[in-house]
């Protein structure tokens, strides 16, 4: 279960990487071997509204 306000590492089940902030520009997003690093921890947070889904073309 994913609780805001803790700590997460979000792993790809099929590819066994991780969801990791790129150390080499840190504005991106890649899959990478699981170390315990920093960079691969996630905190998810709740805003103070609630988002509506993007439009779908199939509509």
């Amino acid at each position: 279960m994913i609780l805001p306000g803790k700590d997460h590492v979000l792993k790809n089940a099929k590819a066994g990487t991780c969801l990791e902030l790129s150390g080499e520009d840190g504005t991106s997003v890649i899959g990478w071997e699981y170390h315990d690093g920093a960079n691969q921890k996630w905190r998810p947070q709740i805003e103070d509204k609630p988002v509506d889904p993007p439009e779908r073309g199939d509509r």
